[in-house]
This record gives structure tokens, C-alpha cells and sequence, in this order.
């Protein structure tokens, strides 16, 4: 089975590399890792230049990190496509314990799992103390979590790109919608799109390291993120109450 990392990135050149590190100390044979670079202005493709000849990189011009998924998975052709942040680090025999949840259960299709309640170095006092943990506690004594397959987890309706991997089967009929060029809320309208025909999983027994940006940038970031879940959610309705949108599309506003 071959597997495919992709990971978006804009400007993590304090990151990248770190990340890169922790994906080839995993030693998985057929692995294949695309980076997508949408318009960085820092050093990131410099950092990640002696690494060329071990993963393929394309520099986009900035138009959101939907379309540089999008542009990632078609860039990719493994059987198993597993997205990242730029901002993560894996745990040693993440991959191996990760692929293996999907050789041992040929039904399963979408998989995801959840951040590390704690990051190795210092990050900012709202990661630390809220999203991190906050993220950590909901998810792990969510108490619809049971038995699926042969693991434990729950049934969600929203993608963590964070930290998923999905078959290609499933993203080759599914597309991120690339008019989000802000800050989430893409995740989110494609998982409600998928979980009406597939089942997606999360199991908190697969976790990764997340960083977050400067405290400035991570509430900036969960304004814009709030400001999309809110249309989406309003969009969601509409539709279920006047079935307007034959095609299963949601409108986006322009931002």
C-alpha cells in the first residue's frame, strides 16, 4: 500500500522542517510526500531545498490552502492519502499505527485524528491552555466513542486536516471548495458533504504535536474560522428547508 503525506504550508519555514524530520525518521518503505506551497514569503522553500530529491514541492501563487489540497492530492498517487499541517510534528510509529487502522479494516475510508494535549516546546498561552487542551478533553471522554471496525472511536461529520487520512476512492470524487481563502470552514463543508454517503471516524488513539502561530494570528484565526462554521451552518439549513441546491453545493459568499 502506497501512502501520500500532502501539507499545505504558508510560511512555515520555522516549522517545515522539524515536521519533515519526524515523517522520514518513520521508515515507511512506499511513502511519497508533497508539499504544496501556496505563495510563502519566508525562507520555506530554502529550508526545504536539500530535501528535493525526497519529496516532490510546488510553489503556487497564494490562493488558499483549499485549493493547495486540492492541487495535493492530484499531484499524489497513493492509495492512502494522509494531510498534515505544516505546524505538526509526529510521534515515533505514528505512521506504521496509522496505516495500520486501514489495512486491518478494508471498509474504512476516512480517519482523523486529534492533537496532543501538550506541544514538546513553548507555544502561546491560548494553545496551551485552551485549544489544545480543550480539543484533547472533548474528544477523549466524548462518550458516544465505541467500537468500530476493530477500534474505538466516534462518528463525526467534520474533517480535522490536521491530522486525517482518507482513501483516494473517496477524494477523487470530493474536492475541498476553494472560495475559502481565509481561515478554515473548507473541513468543515466537505465533511458534511461526505458524511451523507460515507461514514468518517475519529479515534483518539491517533494523535500529532500542533503548533499554533503567535497569539495575534491564532485568534485571527478563530474569528475567521467562527464567521465560515456560522455560514456554513446557515447555508446547511437552507438547504435542508427549501432543497434549492440540487448539486449538494453550498454557496460561499466572497469574502
Amino acid at each position: 500500500m502506497k501512502i501520500s503525506i500532502v501539507i499545505p504550508v504558508y510560511n512555515e519555514s520555522e516549522n517545515i522542517l522539524n515536521l519533515l524530520k519526524t515523517i522520514f525518521s518513520q521508515k515507511i518503505k512506499k511513502l511519497e510526500i508533497i508539499i504544496i506551497d501556496d505563495g510563502s514569503t519566508d525562507r520555506t522553500s530554502e529550508i526545504i531545498k536539500p530535501y528535493l530529491k525526497k519529496i516532490k514541492y510546488f510553489k503556487i501563487k497564494k490562493s488558499g490552502v483549499a485549493r493547495a489540497r486540492n492541487l495535493g492530492v492530484k499531484k499524489s498517487s497513493g492509495s492512502i492519502i494522509i494531510f498534515f499541517d505544516g505546524d505538526v510534528l509526529l510521534k515515533k510509529n505514528f505512521l506504521k499505527n496509522f496505516i495500520k487502522y486501514f489495512n486491518d479494516n478494508k471498509d474504512l475510508n476516512i480517519l482523523q485524528g486529534i492533537w496532543n494535549k501538550n506541544f514538546p516546546s513553548k507555544t502561546n498561552y491560548i494553545t496551551k491552555h485552551l485549544l489544545l487542551k480543550l480539543n484533547f478533553n472533548f474528544n477523549e471522554i466524548y462518550k458516544k466513542q465505541r467500537k468500530y471496525h476493530n477500534f474505538k472511536g466516534i462518528k463525526v461529520s467534520e474533517l480535522a486536516t490536521g491530522c486525517l487520512a482518507i482513501r483516494r476512492k473517496i477524494s477523487n470524487k470530493f474536492f475541498f471548495n476553494q472560495n475559502y481563502k481565509l481561515s478554515g470552514g473548507e473541513e468543515f463543508e466537505l465533511g458534511s458533504k461526505i458524511s451523507k454517503i460515507y461514514d468518517i471516524f475519529l479515534t483518539p488513539k491517533i494523535k500529532v504535536y500542533h503548533k499554533f502561530e503567535g497569539l495575534y494570528e491564532t485568534l485571527r484565526r478563530i474569528f475567521y474560522r467562527t464567521i465560515n462554521y456560522s455560514i456554513i451552518y446557515f447555508n446547511l439549513n437552507n438547504e435542508r428547508k427549501k432543497n434549492l441546491d440540487k448539486s449538494n453545493g453550498l454557496s460561499v459568499p466572497k469574502r
